[in-house]
C-alpha cells in the first residue's frame, strides 16, 4: 500500500513513526523522501554512530533523531574517523550553514 501526501505537509516522519505503531507486526511504515550525503572528517577515534546523531539532534534542532542517520564510519589516518551520513534535504542544508559538528 502507498500513502502519498499532499506537498504542504510537515511532519511525514511523524506520520510513518505513527502508522508503524499502530500496524505493529503485521506490517512496516517508511517515509520515504530526497536525501543529500554528507561526510564528516577529523572525528575522534572514539566517536560512535550514536554520539554522531546525538549531536546531529542537538545542533540541527531536530525534535526526532534519525536513528539511522549515519550511513558508515570508517577509521582515517592519524587516529581520526570519517562518517558518511543520510540526511533530508532541508537538514542536510541546516548542516551545511553550520560548517561544523562538535560531537561529545
Amino acid at each position: 500500500m502507498v500513502l502519498q501526501l499532499r506537498k504542504g505537509v510537515q511532519n511525514a516522519s511523524a506520520l510513518g513513526t505513527e502508522l508503524d505503531g499502530v500496524l505493529g507486526e503485521a506490517a512496516t511504515a517508511r517515509t520515504l523522501g530526497h536525501k543529500t550525503a554528507l561526510e564528516i572528517r577529523d572525528l575522534d577515534e572514539c566517536a560512535t554512530k550514536e554520539e554522531i546523531c546525538t549531536a546531529l539532534c542537538h545542533q540541527l534542532g531536530m525534535a526526532n533523531p534519525v536513528p539511522d542517520a549515519v550511513r558508515s564510519l570508517r577509521k582515517a589516518y592519524a587516529g581520526t574517523q570519517t562518517a558518511v551520513i543520510d540526511l533530508p534535504d532541508e537538514l542536510a542544508a541546516k548542516a551545511l550553514k553550520l560548517g561544523h559538528l562538535r560531537v561529545g
